[in-house]
């Protein structure tokens, strides 16, 4: 496994997921034939803090592994997953602190048959003035040949 440091962006959501889902799309069997048998997991550690314009601080670290891979029968898997934190602190007496772990993974097959799972949790603790709120969001979707297969889609918050 191969390890890196890179830049983090802003905690996905479903309109992110959905674009990054989208740009795979876009590469198309062509472009991915090309690709060698495995290129085998790379892990990219991320821990960076960001000044914002406001005076307030937007920090984020963690971890993210990719691998991609194709089958002697030209089945191809992008398999992504990330694990990390971002806080935010700054704006008089708030602060906020975030985990999320997202997982994604999509596979595409010789006769174009495409199909994406993707899962994202997370969990924000935003506390104001001493009161503090804990929310937790689910996202989960399957998306097969173009028609979405699994939706599902919580959250809730409660005060502490």
């Amino acid at each position: 496994m191969i390890r890196r440091r890179i830049i983090p962006m802003r905690s996905p959501r479903l309109p992110a997921i959905l674009s990054f889902t989208t740009a795979l799309v876009a590469l198309g069997t062509p472009a991915a034939m090309a690709a060698p048998a495995s290129s085998g997991a790379t892990s990219f550690d991320y821990d960076n803090c960001f000044p914002q314009s406001d005076g307030s601080t937007f920090c984020a670290r963690g971890t993210t592994t990719e691998n991609f891979t194709v089958a002697p029968s030209g089945t191809m898997t992008l398999n992504y997953h990330n694990d990390g934190t971002a806080t935010y602190s700054g704006v008089d007496g708030c602060t906020d602190s975030t985990s999320n772990r997202t997982s994604v993974n999509y596979l595409l097959t010789p006769d174009a048959t495409q199909a994406y799972h993707v899962t994202d949790r997370s969990q924000s603790t935003l506390t104001c003035f001493g009161q503090d709120v804990t929310c937790t969001f689910t996202t989960v979707f399957t998306l097969a040949n173009g028609a979405v297969r699994v939706v599902r889609q919580n959250g809730t918050c409660t005060p502490n």
